[in-house]
């Protein structure tokens, strides 16, 4: 399947569920995908965050989804990074017929490890280790259709 195919399944509106292990927050929310240009959906995330003392922060992101060759590349849309890319993902098929990308992002002397697990059109999963001196987490989101 090509990038451009992949970009046509994300499309629409899914239902998150993330866990911040080392924080022991979670966040539940939505995420939508919508087409800005041919090869071009933007990613629109909003929730509720939980934090380990049960105060909650609303949240928003925005990330620019890119089919680029046979990468799909992510660029941040909104804050002080808007424009610049996050990752570069060229997804491998396994057995089981779930598609994998990794990749990493350096954001000064924090690694973030990212790990893209696509089961599509139905859900997918991204898996964030971030580390360095002055972050230490690790983000996992579960996206279902609805």
């Amino acid at each position: 399947m090509g990038v451009s195919q992949l970009l046509d399944q994300f499309e629409g509106r899914w239902q998150l569920s993330r866990r911040i292990e080392q924080e022991h927050a979670t966040m539940r929310g939505s995420a939508t995908f919508s087409r800005a240009e041919n090869d071009v959906l933007l990613y629109h995330e909003e929730g509720l965050l939980t934090l380990h003392n049960g105060q909650t922060v609303r949240c928003t992101r925005r990330y620019k989804f890119l089919a680029q060759g046979e990468s799909l590349v992510i660029r941040f849309n909104d804050g002080p990074d808007d424009g610049k890319t996050f990752v570069e993902l060229a997804f491998s098929g396994g057995a089981t017929g779930i598609l994998t990308a990794a990749d990493k992002h350096y954001c000064g002397k924090d690694i973030y490890s990212v790990v893209y697990r696509l089961n599509l059109p139905d859900s997918y999963e991204t898996d964030v280790r971030v580390s360095g001196p002055n972050k230490d987490y690790r983000a996992v989101t579960r996206y279902t259709r609805g």
